[in-house]
């Protein structure tokens, strides 16, 4: 997921380096893997289910707005 931090043009987006978004994924990975997954199913039925959930994941993570 850090592949979001490393974009070229992520510090102009932000206003943040790529390193502290990268800290604040790590710091927040675990919490949000538990919080997000353990609810998700093992298998999604549909392409929109699977970016629903990752799109909550990116969220909790606060690496797509950091």
């Amino acid at each position: 997921m850090t592949f979001f931090c490393n974009d070229a043009s992520y510090e102009q987006a932000t206003g943040k380096t790529s390193a502290s978004c990268i800290a604040r994924y790590e710091n927040y990975r675990d919490m949000c893997e538990d919080r997000i997954f353990s609810q998700s199913p093992q298998t999604f039925a549909n392409k929109a289910d699977v970016i629903a959930v990752a799109s909550r994941y990116v969220a909790c993570t606060g690496i797509k707005n950091s």
